[in-house]
């Protein structure tokens, strides 16, 4: 019973390598979507080529007038492209972007978008758990010696078994990052007390 209580320890943090998973993604760029351009032509007219990677940008496009190429539509404009290019041809920076669903359906990445301008949002789901180890470490340090190794380890799965379904229904990413730690925390209960319980039925 001890092993198995911390054997299903470990997949919080294997889960997350599913759950943060980063397809590609590029601007979205409202004017031609709602002009039925599609993302092909939309990544190749709109889409700049990185100079480092030689990929398209995910969060930078070009500073066309969009309104134009729309009613232009994607042969015109393509072939006279200064046409619809402004005076001042800088990059963009895109407030949205679409993710290509054939790599991940669906993520916390593309649920909440925590990309570019969010990236950090996306690193912090992650080092949050790290803090919840160390938070539940000296917590559980006391606890299991305060209440008790069973009390202790039964509050603790309980606790993690509604944590995790809350988490689930996480509307945004911050309740799910505040819930990731939170669930951490009790993880690192019922993993302790069935260690320390074996280990002191080793010794007896």
């Amino acid at each position: 019973m001890c092993a198995f209580s911390t054997f299903a320890t470990p997949f919080s943090s294997i889960s997350y390598q599913f759950l943060g998973a980063t397809p590609d993604y590029w601007c979205h760029v409202s004017e031609l979507m709602e002009a039925n351009w599609t993302q092909e032509q939309i990544i190749t007219f709109a889409i700049p080529l990185s100079n480092l990677t030689g990929k398209r940008e995910g969060c930078l496009m070009h500073n066309y007038n969009y309104t134009s190429a729309a009613q232009l539509g994607f042969n015109k404009v393509m072939s006279n492209i200064p046409s619809v290019s402004n005076i001042d041809d800088t990059l963009l920076a895109c407030s949205s972007r679409v993710y290509n669903t054939s790599q991940y359906e669906s993520s916390i990445v593309t649920e909440w978008d925590l990309t570019c301008d969010r990236r950090a949002l996306y690193s912090t789901t992650s080092s949050v758990m790290q803090a919840g180890t160390l938070l539940g470490s000296l917590l559980y340090g006391h606890l299991l010696e305060a209440i008790g190794r069973r009390k202790t380890v039964l509050f603790s799965s309980v606790s993690s078994i509604l944590t995790s379904a809350l988490i689930i229904a996480s509307h945004n990413v911050e309740v799910f990052i505040f819930l990731r730690m939170l669930n951490q925390i009790f993880d690192i209960g019922y993993y302790m007390g069935p260690v320390i319980l074996c280990s002191l039925s080793a010794t007896v």
